[in-house]
């Protein structure tokens, strides 16, 4: 025999003993539990046929049949060995050596010649040492102590110095690993790694046997593992949660004579029963969950300002609204509020000599009750701090109220410091249960999820960097010197120019060191409150290697969006340049800009940040779920099922502590169709003529091949004209290959020229006799009806396009068009 484990109780953190416990793992992933391991150490040789020899002190097995062996027995040389049920030889002995054939022993002692046939030996050598081994592993899966969490490493403690008659006083075990990041463990002594977490403590010895008592207490985890991103974004248990899966607790318990011996002396298992657990949201056991948290807020608690996410530089007050789907709270409600970090590597959470679990993944949580008064976190007080003040609200038997303070203690916020806003994941979640459970196994527990977020930290730093004049200014083709306008509005192919001023500190520090524009980021952007924002265009321009004079990083980048246009044009400009007339004692001052085309092209698909999670499931942007079609045209995100377009600007500065602040302004931006009626008027209907070059015959939609086509667009409907900022009319016209990009674009206007070798043909038509204003200073030709002080009833847009320089099988083309309004210059 060996080391029997007999019992193994499971305990929760809401009933506790008074719960009576379970035998299996009847909790779920965050939930914090205590196990009770009752067993014994047992070795013995019974009712054996055996030869005394006094000349050589040696005990043989005699019995042929009888297969047993010493070893195989697990007595060892070193053994105190009891004898009984012999004629002359019952009595203490001490096992010297072991025959090779295991089945002759040497004592110590001096023996009477005899036979017996019915003997038997008890091991009594004092056990002193256990190495505990423990694990989750899913109920199909086979005996592995190898950490989930911390891979390479075995879970095990170990401990020294046990009695089994002593049945008063606890031994601490300690973490004999090479690290004890997978240890959910408080460390008591740093020194050898003691934690209190883990005890034994004597149960006393009877009938030979040696009997103990392990306590642990631990947190069901893994809480969060790299490449389970997708799983939380699309709340998908992995796989070990899934298809009927759970995790079951096993353990293994090696008794030893000599802690230094590596070799366990005696050691048992065990490996049942299965378990009965589950992930964020469920109920154990494939239930309907009863419990479901509705509504999460943020709020800076110093100012009142409303938050959409954690940021670590502040108090941040949250408000979860938590509902019983069965009407079971009570003004007592027992709850538990929880918080840890989502790391970006493994290397956080890996290999960590000196952090536990919780430490690796900022654990923090506090129990408490509806109706009492506040509580802190676990880690309050401490470096590790992350929650405080929780109260717990009774409204009605369906939902109650959870209010907290997050407030970031020093690892907390140097972790999150230290790296990008979309990098800072973590999860708030809530436990509850019904109040009137009061047995273990009768639980309908559910582990809530409050949050899946990125923290953003705020770096409005106005000693470090400040917008300038308008913040971003957008410039709406053809005009570049007048008022600007505050938001992107406009058709499918209307040119824009974006102009961001801004400052830099520039005051150097004791050491001579100034603050370094690192780069620059303009973004276009679909935005969705409380999901992701979606990229659908960006352009990054370092501007790190720019060397300092006088402190002053002198930026002079002159770059082009790359559109087929006139030469300098500024809507095809992406520059960044010093604005020294707007320097002040502190700060220098720059000017960046960037021109964007709102774009059409809707057969260009573009990414939607596809995941592949470790449950083997696909995580897609959300906006996959309104956008069937994630393409480059720009419409399509444009007020569509709560989506907006922004354009965004991003100015990245190292600060004098060599980290990385990121300052960002956006502009609203709308696009529509450009066969949609101008934003803006009362406009009811555009037509559109593929005409002979004189203009008297129609071609349908068809451009001539190898020849000179008059393109023809009229506005009919009331267009209004504000006479207080608006001088007046312009008009534009695209043309390219389908199928091809915005760059690829053929452009003319009635305001500029076109490139010099345009499709578009250089000379615009001649001015419709009929018009009561016409002009055209570039190619297109704005023929205006009807005007009154205020509106005007019809514009028409007349330009040549010359298809010669194309290919039969190129003239299937995309045409876009568009009219709007001059402003008056300041």
């Amino acid at each position: 025999m060996a080391t029997i484990i007999t019992s193994k109780l499971f305990y929760d953190a809401f009933t506790d003993i008074g719960g009576g416990g379970v035998s299996w793992l009847n909790m779920n992933v965050c939930d914090r539990v205590k196990v009770i391991i009752e067993g014994y150490v047992e070795w013995n040789l019974k009712n054996v046929r055996v030869q005394f020899t006094a000349v050589d002190n040696t005990i043989e097995i005699v019995n042929e049949l009888d297969q047993r062996t010493w070893s195989g027995q697990e007595f060892k040389v070193g053994d105190t060995v009891t004898i009984v049920g012999t004629s002359s030889n019952d009595g203490d002995v001490t096992i010297t050596a072991i025959s090779v054939d295991d089945r002759t022993i040497t004592v110590a002692e001096a023996l009477t010649t005899e036979f017996s046939g019915d003997a038997t030996f008890h091991g009594v050598t004092a056990i002193t040492s256990f190495d505990f081994y423990y694990n989750l592993i899913t109920n199909q899966g086979v005996e592995d102590y190898q950490s989930f969490i911390d891979e390479g490493t075995i879970q095990r403690f170990r401990v020294t110095g046990f009695d089994a008659s002593d049945t008063l006083h606890y031994l601490n075990f300690t973490i004999p690993t090479k690290s004890i990041g997978w240890s959910s463990n408080t460390i008591t002594d740093a020194l050898i790694n003691e934690t209190d977490e883990v005890q034994i403590i004597g149960a006393g010895i009877s009938d030979y046997k040696q009997y103990f008592t392990i306590t642990q207490e631990f947190d069901v985890a893994p809480y969060y593992l790299l490449g389970q991103v997708g799983n939380f974004q699309n709340e998908v248990p992995p796989n070990y949660y899934r298809f009927g899966n759970s995790l079951k607790y096993i353990c293994r318990v090696d008794a030893k004579y000599d802690a230094k011996n590596p070799n366990a002396d005696h050691t048992g298992s065990s490996l049942t029963p299965n378990g009965n657990g589950s992930w964020f949201d469920q109920a154990s056991g494939g239930e309907k969950p009863q419990y479901k948290v509705t509504g999460i807020s943020y709020v800076d608690n110093d100012t009142s300002e409303t938050l959409t996410e954690l940021d670590p530089t502040k108090n941040v007050a949250i408000t979860i609204s938590l509902e019983s789907l069965s009407s079971t709270f009570t003004a007592s409600t027992d709850f538990v509020l929880g918080f840890f970090v989502c790391p970006i590597s493994e290397q956080r959470y890996q290999d960590t000599p000196d952090r536990t679990l919780r430490q690796n993944f900022l654990f923090d949580y506090g129990k408490t009750t509806t109706g009492v008064a506040a509580i802190d976190g676990n880690n309050f007080g401490t470096q590790w701090q992350v929650l405080s003040n929780i109260v717990g609200t009774y409204n009605d038997a369906a939902s109650i109220t959870i209010t907290a303070l997050v407030q970031a203690g020093y690892y907390l916020d140097e972790y999150w410091q230290g790296l990008e806003n979309e990098e800072r994941q973590y999860v708030l979640f809530v436990s509850v249960q019904n109040p009137s459970v009061t047995t273990t196994s009768a639980s309908d527990r559910v582990v809530c999820f409050a949050d899946y977020n990125s923290a953003v930290i705020d770096q409005t730093n106005s000693t470090l960097f400040e917008f300038t004049g308008y913040g971003l200014s957008a410039y709406e083709y053809p005009d570049t010197s007048v008022v600007p306008m505050g938001s992107v509005n406009g058709q499918s192919g209307t040119p824009f120019l974006i102009e961001a001023p801004f400052r830099v500190f520039n005051s150097p520090d004791g050491d001579g060191n100034t603050p370094t524009i690192k780069q620059i980021n303009w973004q276009v952007v679909a935005v969705k409150s409380g999901y992701d924002d979606f990229v659908i265009e960006e352009r990054i321009i370092d501007c790190s290697s720019v060397v300092k004079l006088l402190n002053i990083q002198e930026i002079s980048i002159d770059q082009t969006r790359g559109f087929t246009t006139y030469e300098d044009d500024p809507f095809n400009a992406v520059t960044i340049e010093r604005d020294a007339a707007n320097d002040t004692a502190t700060m220098a001052a720059y000017i960046a800009r960037y021109g964007v085309t709102l774009r059409w092209e809707d057969w260009i698909q573009i990414s939607a940040d596809s995941v592949v999670s470790d449950a083997g499931t696909i995580s897609v942007n959300p906006i996959k779920k309104y956008i069937e079609n994630v393409v480059e045209k720009w419409a399509n995100y444009s007020g569509v099922q709560g989506w907006d377009l922004k354009m965004r600007f991003q100015c990245v500065v190292t600060d004098l502590n060599n980290i990385d602040q990121t300052y960002q302004c956006d502009l609203p931006m709308t696009c529509i169709d450009n066969t949609t009626s101008w934003t803006g008027s009362s406009g009811t209907s555009n037509a559109v003529y593929f005409q002979n070059e004189a203009g008297g015959v129609n071609y349908g939609s068809i451009l001539r091949e190898g020849q000179i086509t008059k393109v023809k667009v009229a506005f009919a409907g009331n267009y209004p004209i504000d006479t207080v900022t608006e001088s007046g009319w312009y008009g534009f016209m695209r043309m390219n290959v389908t199928g091809s990009t915005v760059f690829e674009s053929r452009f003319a206007s009635s305001e500029v020229p076109s490139e010099s070798d345009s499709p578009w043909v250089s000379t615009a038509p001649a001015a419709d006799p009929s018009a009561d204003i016409s002009y055209a200073n570039g190619n297109v030709r704005i023929d205006i009806y009807n005007p009154t002080p205020s509106t005007t009833s019809q514009i028409n847009l007349s330009a040549y396009f010359d298809s010669s320089q194309y290919g039969e099988d190129e003239l299937k083309f995309v045409f876009l068009y568009g009219i709007g309004t001059t402003k008056f210059t300041t």
